[in-house]
């Protein structure tokens, strides 16, 4: 069985109008969608895209890519405030047989609005 590959990510996902933005700071992926939970089940799709791509095509050099200093201060701004953040984990099995980890676990989901 292939080994668990945790990876630490945060994800604001904030209300801008009519959508959600979802923003994973550490890679720099952003997603949008209508409720929260589109948001976020197409930011975990992009993340496993991101990672399976990156491993497959050995770009590992290339991978952390933070997102830009105005959205960390809104995620630290979100933060400050008391109970502002909800925190969830996610784990995703890896489909692709190449990959050399089975499972990836993915937290934390920062649900807010600024």
């Amino acid at each position: 069985m292939k080994p668990k590959m945790p990876i630490h990510l945060r994800v604001l996902v904030d209300r801008q109008g009519s959508e959600y933005v979802a923003h994973c700071l550490e890679i720099n992926l952003v997603s949008t969608g209508p409720t929260i939970d589109a948001v976020t089940s197409d930011m975990k799709d992009l993340i496993e895209a991101y990672i399976e791509y990156a491993l497959e095509n050995d770009n590992m050099d290339n991978f952390w890519r933070p997102a830009p200093p105005e959205v960390w201060q809104k995620l630290g701004e979100v933060e400050a405030k008391v109970n502002a953040c909800h925190y969830s984990r996610i784990t995703e099995t890896m489909p692709q047989k190449r990959a050399p980890y089975r499972e990836l676990e993915v937290d934390t989901f920062c649900h807010a609005t600024v």
